[in-house]
């Protein structure tokens, strides 16, 4: 009887063992699944990112396109880098935008406002410098 009880003591403790064990490896298990798709998540969010400065780039001039990009892109779906891109061009007078577009630093944006008179080019020098230092906004805003 003895011998008995030792032998079901055994497989019990064996029975408890094993389940503790699984129980660890299923939550080894669960952290290596989530370091895995943290990893995937951060990836995929660089490659969207890379895609929103490029189809922001494609429209506007680049170093403009790459700086609203930049801002643009921390959200970013691809929808938002449309938007940022035309935000750039959109009813101002084209040439006008890219002009001013292609360098878009304070100088630039004095230059297109300078150019031309038109209401347009005065509304896209606005737009353009709102990624500009605002000092300059306020001077092409006259």
């Amino acid at each position: 009887a003895q011998e008995n009880a030792q032998e079901s003591r055994k497989k019990m403790r064996k029975k408890v063992r094993k389940k503790v064990h699984k129980k660890m490896r299923k939550k080894v298990r669960k952290k290596l699944r989530e370091r895995v798709r943290k990893k995937m998540r951060k990836k995929m969010h660089k490659k969207v990112r890379k895609k929103c400065a490029r189809e922001c780039t494609r429209k506007c001039a680049r170093k403009c396109a790459r700086k609203c990009a930049r801002k643009c892109a921390r959200k970013c779906t691809r929808k938002c880098a449309r938007k940022c891109a035309s935000e750039c061009t959109r009813k101002c007078a084209r040439k006008c935008a890219r002009k001013c577009a292609r360098k878009c630093t304070r100088k630039c944006a004095r230059k297109c406002a300078r150019e031309c008179t038109r209401k347009c080019a005065r509304k896209c020098a606005r737009k353009c410098t709102r990624k500009c230092a605002s000092k300059c906004a306020r001077k092409c805003a006259n």
